[in-house]
Order: C-alpha cells, then sequence, then structure tokens
C-alpha cells in the first residue's frame, strides 16, 4: 500500500481498506477519505482531468469563477464524499493496490515525478478492467505540501511537466488536432503565471517584515 509520509491512517482504517477489497475481485485501486489536519475535507477521489479542468483548476480562473462545472465536476463536488463509490481515481497519498493489478500493468510510471502518477496507474487498471473506488468509511490525515513547499517553484514546473506527459500518454489522440498545439502552450504559461505570483507573494512577505521591524 504506498503511502505518504505525511499521510496518517486511522485506527481501522486498513482493515476497512482490505474489506473492501476482499468484497469484489475487479477492484484494483482504493482510497480511503483524506482529511486535512483540521478535519476538513481534501478532494482526494476525482473524476478525469479534462483540458477544461485544467484551465479553471488551481488557476485564476477557479478564483473568479468558483462554481465553474469544469473544476466541479473535476474534483466531484457534486457529491458529498461520505459514500462508497467508484471513482476515476484516487490519490497516492494513500492508496490500496490489488497485487495482480499491478502484475498485470506495472507499479507507478517512472516518467512521473510527485505528480500525475497515481492518475496514471488508476487509468492503466480502468484500461485493463478493473476499477477504482473510493472508501470514506478508512480515514487518513495529510499534511499536504511538506516537501513541495520547500522549493514551490520546482514543484509547480515539476507539476505541470507532469500533467504534460499525462496528456501526451493517455489524452493526446483523443483530442482535436488544432487543440493539441494549445494544451503544453497554456499548461506553461499557468506553470509561470503561478511562479510569477510565487515570487511577488515572497517579496510582499519581505517588504512587510523590513517594515515590521
Amino acid at each position: 500500500m504506498p503511502l505518504n509520509p505525511d499521510a496518517l491512517v486511522q485506527p481501522g482504517g486498513f482493515d476497512k481498506l482490505i474489506a473492501c477489497a476482499e468484497s469484489d475481485p475487479k477492484i484494483g485501486v482504493i482510497g480511503p477519505k483524506l482529511l486535512y489536519p483540521d478535519g476538513s475535507l481534501q478532494y482526494s477521489c476525482r473524476r478525469f482531468p479534462s483540458i477544461g479542468a485544467a484551465l479553471f483548476r488551481n488557476a485564476l480562473f477557479d478564483k473568479l469563477f468558483p462554481k465553474n462545472r469544469f473544476a466541479n465536476d473535476y474534483l466531484m463536488r457534486d457529491w458529498d464524499h461520505n459514500s462508497h463509490r467508484e471513482v476515476g481515481w484516487v490519490s497516492g497519498a494513500a492508496m490500496l493496490i490489488r497485487g495482480e493489478l499491478l502484475d498485470k500493468v506495472g507499479a507507478f510510471d517512472e516518467q512521473f515525478f510527485m505528480y500525475c502518477e497515481d492518475t496514471d496507474l488508476c487509468f492503466r487498471a480502468r484500461q485493463s478492467g478493473y476499477s477504482v473506488y473510493y472508501c470514506p468509511e478508512a480515514v487518513a490525515i495529510h499534511t499536504v505540501g511538506r516537501s513541495s513547499d520547500a522549493v514551490p517553484n520546482r514543484m509547480t514546473l515539476q507539476h505541470h511537466k507532469s500533467m504534460y506527459l499525462y496528456f501526451k500518454k493517455h489524452t493526446a489522440e483523443q483530442t482535436a488536432w488544432y487543440i493539441r498545439p494549445l494544451v503544453p502552450l497554456g499548461l506553461w504559461m499557468r506553470a509561470f503565471a503561478t511562479i510569477g505570483r510565487n515570487v511577488l507573494y515572497m517579496i510582499w512577505r519581505r517588504i512587510k517584515r523590513e517594515k515590521a521591524r
């Protein structure tokens, strides 16, 4: 069971995930409910990403249009995340993977570094006839960003690189030819916009600290 060092499965969680797996041999991957340390919900199970979701999720548009259908559909906000159900993919911060699935499709693709490897594995699982499930009866506390917060700009670049790799591997062939070249352009524009925002925020914090002295 892959488990991030910043994720802590609550008592009984492993047993509940195993019980879910044993209920149906076609369940290949199972994820628990993830909570932030303050007890609020993390959207740890999602539908597969679309170009619209890539544009509106974690971007200025998501803040300007918080109820946009692309991000809502991707994050499955139309559901309270309190019931057991089949989903597109679950977060690699904590997931149970059936051994025979790994024998059939392989483990995480090493092309992906830190991001999208879980989405890719779940996509391959579903392609091979397995299902991916979310099991809210099992709970894990996940402190997000401990690794990436130390080097946010480098991780932003890596995240967008992984998003492009996922697009090229699984989505490009189904995308209209005139849209394909716009995808990497849009991703890198978004990446550098995020880095610019990070730099401005760091400058603002430094100025604020200097004024406070």
